[in-house]
């Protein structure tokens, strides 16, 4: 979904080249992402939508999370009735950090399970969040050693990591010297999110 959301790459619509050209590039760029990723795209689908493709972000972002979500969470639940007030109440399994009577016949009660009583939820899976972070943050190493050195391995000195987290990297360059981190469009591959912009000016703050 975000791969169709994106659209197509700007290579395919650039100025000057034919209609024949396009549609060749187009099918190059569908074929790749079948070849490299086994992803199938339909061409009917391919367009840019802003709003999709944050969906679709926000969907692998979720999914991902859900393998490392906490198992003992504070849940909260609205009660009407004494009988279920009075059975979470002397509920030995679990822990009450608040209740809070909402009107005459509804409360609202918070609570977390003891340590002892903690239950997996159906996604928990340790294993794979660690598996997971860990492989981007290799490719996160991977991306700052190429923003602070050259192709020789000597230190570039026109480039400044401005910011950073698991996948994503805000950094400036000398124009004139090459952009360090060539984009993609296929998976793994680094994408430039705001192409037709430029760093300005950048502020910081220091812990004393």
């Amino acid at each position: 979904m975000k791969f169709e959301a994106s659209g197509y790459p700007a290579a395919c619509s650039e100025e000057g080249i034919s209609e024949e050209e396009a549609a060749a590039r187009k099918k190059a760029y569908i074929d790749k992402a079948w070849n490299v990723c086994q992803v199938r795209l339909n061409p009917d689908r391919i367009k840019y939508n802003a709003g999709l493709r944050y969906v679709a972000k926000l969907c692998l972002n979720s999914l991902w999370g859900r393998f490392a979500l906490r198992n003992r969470l504070t849940k909260t639940e609205i009660i009407d009735n004494h009988a279920d007030l009075a059975k979470l109440l002397n509920d030995d399994k679990i822990e009450i950090s608040s209740i809070d009577q909402l009107t005459e016949k509804f409360w609202m009660a918070c609570y977390k399970a003891k340590d002892e009583h903690v239950v997996e939820h159906d996604t928990s899976n340790v294993a794979l969040a660690l598996w997971t972070t860990s492989a981007a943050r290799i490719h996160l190493l991977d991306s700052l050693q190429k923003v602070s050195r050259a192709a020789d391995g000597t230190p570039r000195k026109d480039t400044r990591v401005l910011y950073m987290d698991t996948d994503s990297i805000f950094y400036e360059y000398e124009t004139a010297l090459g952009d360090p981190l060539p984009g993609g469009e296929q998976l793994g591959e680094l994408t430039d999110e705001y192409p037709h912009h430029t760093i300005a000016e950048t502020a910081k703050a220091h812990r004393g």
